[in-house]
């Protein structure tokens, strides 16, 4: 079951809309995308950094692999996964870039070369708590900028837990059942599961215990993302005890969207953060996902900065 709160007033951000020169793979050049816009390393929306368990403003011209790591892997269908040669911190801002279709360069991914994304992934495990990132999603259809945290572990047949779960009534997948306990926040989204109708004004908010059965995928409309400024987007996590409910409320540029109560992860996960190509299956290159299809060569997504305060709930496990 889950409560709506549904927004009429539409947030504003008044903050200028960087240029960039386009210097990638794709238009002859092997160098990194080069941010050109200010670095926002004073940035107020910030606020205090003292006072989050966990915050990153990009600063310098690196990753902190003391906070994070590339990730380099492939999953959802006839894609290219994602790739560290795609993620890169340029001015104060982490630039993820994302290979469509059209894409000609030099960038393998696995399995294919078009179709390819980054994310960085958080080193530590994180419970409970208030997840924000300051981003610019990539503006193209077929990609899709998300922000999630992720638990993954498989029980087979015969084992303890694989007893434990299908006795609690988990569904068997074949001989095994997956843990999957993650939280989305996935762009662009559409008015309802079937509708062809992908925009950058609705986004899809997840909630994952099992990749059968035990989820809820609720489309949102939340009003123009890929409009070049920059939002925050942001969910706040319980899992139980300390005086509260098993909840995800998510929010939009501060304005509270929806607030659920259905299949709330209680694992620990890694933060993931980044752009990747949903398709809908394997069998074929050019399936088209949910996200849409992906007809260009090459764009971004920019983070500004993250920052995660701990709820520290006694709900949270491992």
């Amino acid at each position: 079951m889950f409560y709506i709160k549904y927004v009429v007033i539409v947030f504003m951000c008044f903050f200028l809309g960087a240029c960039h020169t386009y210097t990638g793979p794709g238009s002859g050049s092997d160098d990194k995308e080069v941010y050109q816009g200010t670095d926002d390393d004073d940035d107020p929306d910030i606020g205090n950094t003292t006072a989050y368990t966990f915050y990153d403003k990009f600063n310098g011209t690196s990753l902190n692999s003391t906070l994070w790591r590339k990730g380099n892997r492939q999953w959802g269908g006839a894609n290219g996964g994602v790739v560290p040669e795609n993620v890169s911190v340029s001015n104060g801002v982490l630039v993820i870039a994302g290979y469509g279709d059209q894409y000609t360069g030099t960038v393998s991914g696995h399995g294919r070369d078009t179709r390819i994304g980054g994310v960085i992934v958080s080193q530590d495990r994180l419970g409970s708590g208030s997840y924000e990132v300051k981003m610019k999603v990539l503006p193209r259809l077929g990609a899709c900028s998300t922000i999630w945290t992720f638990y993954y572990e498989e029980h087979y047949s015969g084992s303890t837990e694989y007893n434990n779960y299908i006795n609690n009534g988990w569904q068997d997948q074949g001989g095994y059942i997956t843990v999957n306990h993650e939280i989305d926040i996935e762009l662009p989204g559409r008015p309802y599961d079937s509708s062809p109708d992908i925009s950058f004004s609705h986004a899809l908010f997840n909630n994952w215990l099992s990749e059968v059965g035990l989820y809820s995928s609720v489309p949102w409309k939340i009003g123009p993302q890929a409009d070049g400024k920059w939002h925050i987007y942001r969910f706040d996590w319980h899992t139980g005890g300390n005086n509260t409910e098993k909840s995800v409320a998510y929010y939009i540029d501060g304005e509270l969207e929806l607030v659920t109560g259905a299949n709330v992860p209680t694992y620990k996960g890694e933060f993931w953060i980044g752009v990747w190509f949903p398709a809908q299956g394997y069998a074929q290159t050019d399936y088209v996902g949910w996200a849409g299809n992906p007809d260009f060569d090459t764009d971004y997504m920019y983070v500004d900065w993250v920052r995660y305060t701990a709820f520290n709930d006694a709900g949270d496990e491992i």
